[in-house]
């Protein structure tokens, strides 16, 4: 969730939007790779960006450590791609469950935090 201090340091984001990025990114600073934050405009966006962030971030993030990146690169060549609508459909549900609701200028928590979605 976008904080002040967020908004501070530049872009196109507002206090309280909701928005994914590297946990390895998040934890040690700013990468110099691309993609790392993206902020949907909506809850059916989700799934896309995450997608996105898998194949334009993730091989090139210089503060993954080596261990995960290696484990990601297994688990990526261990299956094959399940890219379906039951599969966006899943993460809408998902973060619908966690409390994210539309508004006019995108995702936003509906009490002000994430819910427990029960499982």
């Amino acid at each position: 969730v976008t904080t002040p201090d967020d908004v501070k340091a530049g872009g196109r984001r507002l206090p309280g939007q909701v928005g994914i990025r590297c946990v390895h990114c998040a934890r040690r600073g700013l990468c110099r790779s691309t993609h790392a934050v993206s902020y949907p405009r909506s809850i059916r966006l989700v799934y896309q960006s995450v997608r996105n962030l898998q194949r334009r971030h993730i091989s090139k993030c210089t503060t993954m450590p080596p261990e995960a990146a290696a484990e990601y690169e297994a688990l990526k060549s261990a299956r094959q791609s399940n890219s379906s609508p039951a599969a966006a459909k899943y993460w809408e549900e998902c973060c619908r469950r966690m409390g994210m609701i539309d508004a006019a200028d995108g995702i936003r928590l509906r009490n002000g935090r994430f819910e427990d979605d029960g499982s």
